[in-house]
């Protein structure tokens, strides 16, 4: 067999037909199977290489929500020395008030985030005033 030359997109190679059949050596059937293998391969190395990054992305992200968390947590103890938990649940209330303006109320979603800020402050002031007030002058 003689070695023939074929051009395919970004993939240039001499190589060497893989079947016998003339028609299929001239019209590079066999090769155009090899170049696809080949830059399967080439995709899947890439694959790996960028679900390696989106997870390092998503692990600094995931890292920098717990350590804003953490800090919330701390600054709040530290200020207060009472361990206060229901940080999750005012930001919970807040999202859903802010869900309820956009689609019950119909505001926009800028007004909305406005709302759901206040409405979070109000929530935040009444469990200062009901539940960390009295917890601090009992002890």
């Amino acid at each position: 067999m003689k070695t023939l030359e074929y051009n395919v997109g970004w993939y240039r190679e001499s190589f060497r037909p893989c079947c016998n059949d003339a028609r299929l050596q001239q019209g590079l059937f066999c090769t155009i199977r090899s170049v696809k293998r080949r830059r399967l391969a080439f995709y899947l190395r890439k694959g790996i290489e960028i679900v390696f990054f989106q997870q390092l992305v998503n692990g600094l992200t995931l890292g920098s929500a717990y350590a804003v968390i953490a800090i919330g947590y701390t600054l709040v103890f530290g200020v207060l020395n009472i361990v206060n938990m229901a940080h999750g649940g005012i930001f919970m209330m807040g999202a859903y008030i802010g869900l309820l303006l956009v689609t019950e109320a119909g505001f926009g979603i800028f007004p909305a985030l406005i709302g759901a800020m206040i409405g979070g402050a109000v929530l935040g002031y009444g469990l200062e005033i009901f539940a960390l007030r009295p917890l601090r002058t009992a002890t």
